[in-house]
């Protein structure tokens, strides 16, 4: 990249630098197990890869819908878990009583 001066390469200025996060500067899905895990450890259910495969379809769902603009962030953070507890049975589980900043 650049020319050679004096032993040295020139740097190139970039007016934009990408990262691609997914998968390869961030671990989406372990970051997942690893929340999922504690809201169901909140509640006393033992976390299962069942509970992880249900969550993760449906949270993958809801992104998809928020790329053609039929839900916005605020809404996938209270849907997913609604529909997760209502697929997994979790009747007794309220969103409402999630700690602060877990959704």
């Amino acid at each position: 990249m650049g020319g050679r001066i004096y032993g040295v390469y020139a740097m190139v200025k970039y007016k934009i630098l990408l990262f691609d996060a997914d998968e390869t500067l961030l671990d989406f899905p372990a970051s997942e197990k690893e929340a999922l895990k504690k809201v169901l450890e909140h509640f006393g259910i033992r976390y299962s890869e069942e509970f992880r495969a249900t969550f993760s379809a449906i949270n993958l769902a809801l992104w998809k819908q928020l790329e053609k603009g039929l839900v916005t962030r605020d809404i996938i953070r209270i849907r997913r878990f609604e529909q997760f507890v209502h697929a997994c049975e979790l009747a007794y589980v309220d969103a409402a009583d999630l700690p602060e900043g877990v959704l």
